[in-house]
């Protein structure tokens, strides 16, 4: 399940874009440390979901991360993925996130996502009436 622009790339390229990606959105949650040297709750969740559970570098790298791995749901006759599926999953394992979203595997984002959702998050539908 790769776009065009995937299938060009070789394996061993593959492989170090996916690795970039995983320690790029392990990173978006910064130092969960509060004063106390307790852990705090994590402003970003990433799941991974893959037809590969197992034997997979990919899939042992995502979990010593901290990502959450599962299988895809469920995919077409084509074999993609049904995306619709994958929100519902993320959100009856996951109810109290404020926003859930999805993004290709090659995607990578600084804080300022972790932020600018933040922002968002404080802002009050009532201030636009």
């Amino acid at each position: 399940m790769q776009s065009y622009f995937m299938e060009t790339i070789t394996d061993l390229c593959l492989v170090k874009v996916n690795n970039n990606t995983l320690h790029n959105w392990a990173a978006l949650n910064g130092d969960n440390d509060d004063d106390d040297g307790d852990r705090t709750e994590r402003p970003v969740q990433p799941i991974l979901y893959t037809d590969r559970m197992t034997s997979s570098a990919l899939v042992t790298a995502a979990r010593q991360l901290g990502w959450t791995v599962l299988q895809v749901p469920r995919v077409s006759r084509a074999g993609l993925p049904f995306l619709k599926e994958m929100y519902f999953e993320a959100a009856v394992r996951f109810p109290g996130c404020t926003f859930y979203g999805f993004s290709n595997g090659d995607i990578l984002f600084d804080r300022g996502l972790v932020y600018s959702l933040e922002a968002v998050a404080q802002v009050s539908l009532f201030t636009f009436t």
